[in-house]
């Protein structure tokens, strides 16, 4: 009793000695942020962090005031509900407007130009036809030479005939008064108009044009009363044969329309932008049909199918609505939903604090969620206002793509899935009350696509494995919008766009995570299992180093590690943290690593160096350690092992050298603060394991012949210690934990030192091949295993015995 008191008096005096220390001033002179201090900021942050997310619904809110307040429906779709006009409005009847409007169109007639120049051309042809049938009569050239300037087309016509034609027509145009005649009646003619053959044929005939001259002057005329090239030649013949009576009239006739209708030019040309001009104007003229609907009057029946019309009569319902709407009921309604939305995000944190309160342990992390809450509201609210405003689609159609499941994501990667998974459902809930008009069809959609995307990506430890989450999110949205729609009686091919939109949705989500989570890692010193799987590679610069320098260092630390992941795993802890963390422990004696017993090879470093210079050593490596992962840019959570992975424990070893020491020499007192770590205890779970592991590990190389019952007294003793020696007294884990733990490495050790039969020696007579590969000289290599407790990790040992010989 008298041992087990003052065991517990030296607890309490060192327990004071270290609170003094952290509670000393920092190195700098500036004294340590207080308790209170801290806590007061975490609440102003938490408080800003409210306030930040508050006004991000307000924003929504406000800008969506303007929302449809009658159903949503799309082109095809079938009514599934009566709906009542909440406002007296009106709407354009589309139909009818343009029927009206097309009307007036045809009022417009045609406009052709006629072409004096293209007159011009036929009077000269036939000024020349004349000259070619003087010659004819006269036939002092061949027939096959013409006068130089004669046009292509009268050579060609005139060479056409034969003699007989050409004499005959010569003798019926001889005079001048009959070649006036022609001229003048061909010209009323071509001022009547004339038109290309084919044209008048592919032109309906029974309607009128109007006739555009040269000065501007339209003259109206019907279009059957027009000629063609035909027409005006038979015109010009008959003409001819009537008024001057020839004997051969049947002859001279068709022999003249033969000749003419070569020589006739059209000089009609449809003049189709200035009539289209015209109709648009006529068009424009007629207003829009307006319907009267009064307030009340049911203006779309249940199992309507939507048309074009119905749109209209929605959004014109919707203007109006919003038109008419008095401000002090708009008002009333958003200061509603404003107040909504703060009960919801005081109840929401306290929710939280509740559920996760290390969350609100870290100021940090409380900024975070706060901004990914935010971000996650004005995201959806941008994409939505972009869908529904610049390509008008239905909101309906616009939900699938909103990345409602962004936050749980997010912070199920940086946080941990139960975090994510709250955090996922808040935000959804925030998302849908701030509005006006909340829709609980985004609370839904938000819900279910979090907690897909959450258990999707749990366990996701690179990033190739967090698309998983995107797949889990697609397959979501897209069943939850094909309830929606089937319940809606909406037409097929929105499934196939809900289908496409789906899979977008989960890709966004997860593009826009992994783009953030580097970023947001370095930002606020949180460290991920994606980030922790990139250390663990063994080929990491520190840790090639330390196969190469330090092997017993690097042996010792995959053993503490095997340890450490089973013992955190057992209690639910981060067994990948604590793996990685413990590959980087002890890479501060890399700085001196043949002072260390397990890569001293046999040479003790310490025999000419005082206790206190070897303690330096020894203590110096956790410096050194912190050196270099500052330098490697280590994460942080592997910083805090190193630091604290001995805690404030004693060099037991050299403490009772530099003792005996003194006894010798001087009367100097040695102070037994000089020959400790400088600590910090741990503080996490997984530091508080590595720690413990890391000593029973050491001490577990001092036994002789390991059995589980040597195992589960030294690992038992080293435990009472660590308890009693206040090593754990900042430590998270619970009583229970501390004995799983212990279970756990008992159990680990046990597996791990286990023991070989002995092989009987080899008889002379029997063959080298009969010998066992491994395991033949068990009982020689546990002779000859070196003492482990040497060093900074025996001492934990050493002072074991010591107690427990003292006990």
């Amino acid at each position: 009793m008298a041992i087990l008191k003052k065991l517990l008096s030296r607890r309490i005096s060192r327990s004071k000695a270290m609170r003094d220390r952290r509670l000393a001033p920092s190195p700098a002179g500036l004294p340590s942020e207080s308790p209170t201090s801290n806590t007061v900021s975490r609440i102003i942050i938490l408080l800003f962090s409210v306030i930040a997310v508050w006004g991000a619904c307000a924003v929504n809110i406000f800008y969506r005031s303007h929302r449809s307040v009658t159903p949503d429906y799309v082109l095809g779709q079938r009514v599934h509900t009566d709906v009542y006009a909440e406002t007296d409005f009106n709407y354009e009847d589309v139909t009818e407007t343009t029927i009206k409007r097309q009307q007036e169109e045809n009022t417009v007639l045609d406009i052709y130009r006629l072409d004096e120049a293209a007159n011009e051309v036929s009077r000269q042809y036939f000024s020349e036809l004349f000259d070619l049938l003087d010659l004819s009569i006269t036939a002092s050239k061949p027939q096959h030479e013409l006068p130089d300037g004669t046009s292509e087309i009268v050579a060609s016509a005139f060479l056409s005939l034969d003699q007989h034609q050409k004499n005959s027509l010569s003798t019926s145009l001889m005079s001048a008064d009959k070649r006036n005649f022609l001229t003048q009646h061909l010209g009323k003619i071509l001022l009547e108009g004339v038109i290309a053959e084919d044209e008048f044929r592919q032109t309906e005939t029974s309607r009128n044009i109007w006739i555009l001259d040269e000065h501007r002057r339209k003259t109206k005329s019907a279009f059957k009363n027009l000629h063609t090239p035909e027409s005006v030649a038979s015109h010009l013949a008959e003409a001819i044969v009537t008024r001057f009576r020839y004997v051969d009239a049947a002859g001279i006739q068709g022999v003249s329309r033969k000749l003419f209708v070569n020589l006739i030019i059209p000089n009609l040309t449809f003049e189709r932008s200035l009539t289209e001009k015209e109709r648009q104007a006529a068009s424009d003229s007629i207003p829009p049909v307006k319907k009267w609907i009064s307030e009340g009057t049911l203006f779309l029946p249940k199992g309507t199918l939507i048309a074009a019309k119905d749109l209209m009569k929605l959004e014109a319902h919707d203007r109006s609505y919003q038109t008419n709407i008095g401000s002090s009921e708009y008002y009333q309604k958003a200061v509603t939903m404003l107040i909504l939305t703060l009960l919801t995000i005081a109840a929401g944190a306290l929710f939280i604090y509740q559920q996760h309160p290390t969350i609100f342990a870290n100021k940090f992390h409380i900024i975070l969620v706060a901004l990914t809450v935010v971000l996650n509201i004005l995201l959806a609210r941008a994409l939505e206002g972009i869908m529904e405003y610049s390509f008008n689609t239905p909101r309906m159609l616009i939900y699938p793509l909103l990345p409602l499941a962004l936050s749980s994501v997010f912070l199920t990667l940086l946080l941990g899935k139960n975090i994510g998974l709250s955090i996922g459902i808040f935000s959804s809930l925030l998302i849908a009350l701030a509005d006006t008009t909340p829709d609980i069809h985004i609370f839904v959609l938000g819900m279910f696509s979090s907690c897909a995307g959450v258990v999707a990506i749990r366990s996701a430890r690179t990033r190739t494995q967090t698309f998983r989450g995107a797949i889990a999110i697609a397959l979501t949205v897209l069943v939850v919008e094909i309830v929606v729609l089937a319940l809606k009686s909406t037409p097929w091919p929105n499934y196939f766009y809900v289908l496409a939109v789906a899979i977008g949705n989960g890709l966004i989500v997860l593009i826009l995570a992994n783009l953030l989570l580097p970023v947001t890692e370095y930002l606020f010193g949180i460290t991920t299992d994606i980030s922790l799987l990139e250390l663990s590679d063994l080929n990491q610069p520190l840790l090639k180093r330390l196969q190469m320098e330090a092997p017993g260092t690097y042996h010792h630390t995959l053993m503490v590690a095997t340890i450490s992941e089973h013992a955190v795993e057992a209690i639910g802890g981060n067994a990948l943290l604590a793996r990685v963390a413990t590959y980087f422990h002890d890479i501060g004696k890399l700085s001196n690593p043949t002072y260390f017993t397990e890569n001293s090879f046999g040479i003790d470093r310490h025999e000419d160096l005082s206790p206190r210079m070897s303690s330096l050593i020894i203590l110096n490596h956790v410096k050194e350690g912190l050196a270099m992962a500052t330098k490697h840019k280590l994460r942080k959570p592997i910083r805090d092992v190193i630091a604290s992975h001995h805690g404030t424990s004693l060099v037991y070893y050299f403490y009772q050298r530099a003792k005996g020491v003194k006894s010798e020499t001087d009367n100097d007192r040695i102070a037994e603060e000089d020959f400790r770590y400088p600590g910090p205890l741990p503080v996490s779970k997984e530091a508080s394991i590595i720690s413990l592991a890391d000593s029973c590990e050491a001490a577990s190389r001092s036994l002789q012949k390991p059995t589980p019952q040597k195992i589960n007294t030294l690992v038992s003793e080293i435990f009472r210690n660590r308890i009693l020696d206040g090593q754990l007294n900042d430590s998270e884990l619970s009583m229970s934990e501390i004995h799983t733990v212990e279970d756990t490495i008992i159990k680990t050790l046990t597996t791990m030192l286990h023991g070989r039969i002995a092989y009987p020696k080899l008889d002379d007579n029997e063959s080298q091949s009969d010998k066992p590969a491994d395991g033949a000289q068990i009982d020689g290599q546990e002779k000859a295993d070196p003492d482990g407790s040497n060093g900074s990790e025996g001492s934990d040992v050493q002072q074991s015995e010591d107690i427990s010989a003292t006990a």
